[in-house]
């Protein structure tokens, strides 16, 4: 999937069932990261998309352990 950052987004949908469509680097869903590039995205809202992500993290490591 192309990203704004001009690098590749690689999308993690094997390790939780529930995480389909979220990028292994960032722990952002699709839709997160399409939402993070609009203009009209809040401070606010990034800050809650950055506390999603750490908890899906937080998650994955817990998860793989």
């Amino acid at each position: 999937v192309p990203s704004i950052y001009g690098y590749k987004v690689t999308l993690h949908t094997e390790l939780l069932p529930d995480t389909n469509d979220v990028c292994v680097g960032c722990f952002r869903h699709l839709d997160e990261i399409m939402q993070w590039s609009k203009a009209a995205t809040s401070y606010e809202q990034k800050q809650q998309i950055l506390l999603n992500a750490n908890a899906r993290k937080t998650t994955r490591k817990t998860y793989s352990k």
